[in-house]
């Protein structure tokens, strides 16, 4: 997607079902999922869970790199659009904006939810040539990887709102 010309009332907001709060799974204009690849990005800690969500968070370095800085700039900016467009279009008077993007003393944390874990335990062996692997979250910690991330769902509950970012696939570099 083109960040530059991203239009939030070009999005299809489908209300989702048997969800404790109110949510909203984001498509684009022609119900296809929003689709972002992160190539080498950090993983500090893992796998976690909370909640019953399984969740990653990687880390975005802005001063390592170019790359990292183009990241990051992408990031915010889905951030800001997200964070001023629910205000222009839904009642959200008196909630807070839940950042999907936490200070780190790097840079920035992206807090992920891992949604179908099996679609993220494979990835390629770099010394057997095609090879699938399986991972486990002890092999991806203190790592980096390549990471394609789906814009997931939009939610809002009596005294928050925000979106969550789903992970698709990843790759150990």
């Amino acid at each position: 997607m083109d960040i530059k010309n991203f239009d939030f009332k070009q999005l299809n907001l489908i209300k989702a079902k048997k969800s404790k709060t109110e949510k909203y799974i984001i498509c684009d204009k022609f119900n296809k999922k929003i689709h972002e690849t992160l190539d080498d990005v950090y993983v500090p800690f893992g796998i976690e869970k909370w909640n019953n969500t399984q969740l990653l968070n990687i880390e975005i370095n802005p001063n390592k790199n170019n790359k990292q800085l183009n990241i990051n700039a992408l990031l915010k900016s889905y951030d800001d659009i997200f964070r001023e467009q629910i205000k222009l279009h839904h009642n959200v008077d008196n909630k807070t904006y839940y950042s999907f993007l936490k200070d780190s003393k790097y840079g920035c944390i992206m807090r992920t939810h891992i949604s179908d874990y099996p679609k993220i335990t494979k990835c390629s062996d770099i010394n057997s040539g095609s090879d699938i692997i399986k991972m486990t979250s002890a092999d991806i910690v203190k790592n980096n990887v390549k990471i394609t991330l789906s814009l997931s769902t939009l939610w809002f509950t009596d005294i928050s709102y925000g979106v969550t970012w789903d992970v698709v696939s990843m790759e150990l570099l």
